[in-house]
């Protein structure tokens, strides 16, 4: 007995000396605290183990609505609840005391899609672009997005108010796969302002939740200033969220926009540029332009095919207006506009209609313009409101500005202003290559992108006049004499060219008398038997003979009662014809595009 009684004594001694080794290996499990913060009070402490994840929960605050929690006071980034914890953490509650949002909101940017491509960097907004207001404060749009597109949210076409890139809530999908990234733009320092940049094709449905109570302006941001903090404002509260419904709609290789051109507001140029172009939505195509009474214009169509663009064969002209539209306008083949005023044309590419709106009476406002670029020894934008980068106005839309040394490379715009406006707050928009009609003195700045600066490929000291409603740039090298000829039915086959020097024949050649160009002409029995037919043309390049623009009747001036121009008005087409033989006095005024016609 005393033998089993010491082996049951060394066996429970083993298990307390076991046990007691095993007590000096415990360690204690860390611990770190979550502080849950409104400002400097506490409202709720969580005890968190090393690697661990804080609990989200919510709030609540009398008269405020709680819409998140946030990493930094200042509550401009969002607390991500997936990270582990590693230290004592505090976050932050945001409450937002609820004020409606009465802003429209619209999609701006560009990209393959309908949508984007019409919206053009958001010179374009039409109803197919606005937010649809879904909910308190929450506004949504679903479209089809491809790889490459970029977009913000924002109010109106300068991009005030803008939501981007850093508004999203997430920019990945479940699988880990980038959805959208931030492309920054010029001045664009901060995420926010940042364009959102899609990564995957896909028909998306984008809600944009806002709290216009806590928008604010950030001093220390570059990107803004005190002159425009009203207009682009931030936001810690507001978001962007997103949902992929599906793929998107498989693109086409071909598309085709449409463009309008006329006697006066193109010069009868195609100019493919957004003041002259529809913008496209599915097969519903929108333009608002200002025209005036007597235009004659017509619309022509610029079929893309993998991303090569060409003149397309089809024009829309008086015989596709539907019947209500017709009353606003005259013509048989072109169109005339019979008021002056701002017109909305809707054409449908499927059924071949036009339609139109007259929307308003009201004249055509005046402007400044300036040239802006890195010409000379200039930086952009340090020639606003200096007299000398001024263009003078010379009438009858026409402002020039003479004289300007231009080095080869440099590149510039054209910049309007309200009128009078000492501050960029009154800044409207650029012209830019695609309103330039000339020789290769001048190209796009990227030869990719012809919606671009002016970049000069001939150095020289030129005059640069630019037509606001044609909404046309003409650049001649300063000193250049201008020369104007006539031709028309009365020689045979329109050809004024002397076969001597190949040159137009001084026999109609205008005479220069002080910027007025005169002509006099007898006009016989047999020429009017004949249809005496005729345009005046401004040949700025003598050395060849080129043509330069040519002027007609929707460059007459108003009839009085010592000008006969109501005998040289057709009933339709811009040539001058001249019903009643006689010996006329022709003028142009080469500043206001003129045409007076007198008896002589």
């Amino acid at each position: 007995m005393k033998k089993a009684n010491w082996l049951v004594l060394l066996l429970i001694c083993a298990i307390i000396v076991s046990a007691l080794s095993g007590c000096g290996d415990t360690k204690e499990e860390t611990k770190f605290s979550v502080e849950f913060m409104d400002g400097d009070t506490v409202l709720k402490t969580e005890e968190v183990a090393e690697n661990g994840t804080a609990t989200q929960w919510t709030p609540e605050k009398e008269g405020q609505t709680f819409v998140g929690w946030f990493a930094t006071p200042s509550m401009s980034v969002a607390f991500d609840f997936s990270k582990p914890i590693t230290e004592n953490t505090k976050v932050f509650a945001g409450f937002s005391a609820y004020t409606e949002d009465t802003r429209q909101w619209a999609l701006v940017g560009s990209g393959k899609g309908d949508l984007l491509l019409s919206s053009n960097w958001g010179k374009t907004i039409t109803d197919a672009h606005k937010l649809q207001k879904t909910g308190d404060n929450t506004y949504s749009i679903t479209l089809d997005l491809y790889a490459g597109d970029e977009f913000q949210f924002a109010i109106d076409t300068e991009w005030h108010d803008k939501r981007g890139f850093g508004y999203l809530d997430t920019v990945k999908d479940g699988a880990g796969n980038e959805v959208f990234s931030g492309s920054g733009g010029i001045g664009e320092t901060a995420a926010k302002g940042q364009n959102i940049k899609v990564a995957q094709d896909g028909n998306y449905t984008l809600t944009l939740y806002t709290h216009p109570g806590d928008d604010y302006y950030n001093e220390n941001d570059p990107s803004y200033s005190e002159a425009n903090k009203e207009a682009f404002n931030l936001n810690d509260f507001d978001k962007i969220t997103w949902v992929r419904n599906g793929d998107a709609a498989e693109l086409s290789g071909v598309t085709t926009n449409y463009y309008i051109k006329g006697a006066g507001i193109t010069l009868w140029a195609d100019l493919y540029n957004e003041a002259t172009g529809f913008a496209k939505v599915g097969d519903t195509h929108t333009l608002t332009v200002y025209l005036r009474e007597g235009e004659e214009f017509m619309f022509t169509s610029l079929v893309t095919e993998d991303g090569a663009s060409t003149a397309g064969s089809e024009y829309i002209r008086f015989e596709n207006l539907d019947e209500a539209s017709r009353g606003l306008f005259t013509g048989s083949g072109n169109i005339v506009a019979s008021k002056s005023g701002t017109y909305t044309f809707t054409y449908n590419e499927t059924s071949k209609v036009l339609s139109a709106n007259l929307v308003s009476e009201e004249p055509m406002g005046e402007c400044d313009f300036y040239i802006d670029g890195n010409f000379d020894g200039h930086s952009w934008n340090d020639t606003y409101f200096d007299p000398n980068f001024k263009f003078t106005a010379l009438g009858g839309d026409v402002y020039e500005l003479r004289n300007v040394t231009l080095t080869e490379g440099a590149e510039f715009i054209i910049q309007s202003f309200e009128k009078d406006a000492s501050s960029n707050e009154g800044k409207l928009g650029a012209y830019n290559f695609k309103y330039y009609r000339g020789d290769e003195s001048f190209v796009a700045a990227s030869p990719e992108n012809s919606n671009f600066n002016l970049k000069v490929a001939k150095a020289g000291e030129y005059n640069i006049t630019f037509n606001a409603y044609a909404k046309v740039i003409e650049i001649t090298p300063a000193g250049q004499e201008d020369t104007v000829h006539i031709k028309g039915s009365f020689v045979e086959s329109w050809n004024i060219i002397d076969p001597a020097t190949n040159l137009p024949s001084d026999e109609y050649k205008l005479i220069n008398n002080n910027g007025v160009y005169e002509i006099t002409m007898t006009i016989t029995e047999d020429m009017v038997a004949n249809g005496a037919t005729w345009q005046a043309g401004l040949m700025v390049n003598t050395t060849t003979g080129n043509d330069g623009e040519w002027v007609g009747v929707s460059n007459l001036g108003a009839d009085s009662e010592d000008n006969v121009n109501a005998l040289f008005r057709p009933e339709s087409g811009n040539n001058l014809t001249c019903s009643t033989a006689g010996t006329y006095r022709i003028t142009l005024d080469l500043a206001t595009k003129t045409i007076n016609i007198y008896k002589a």
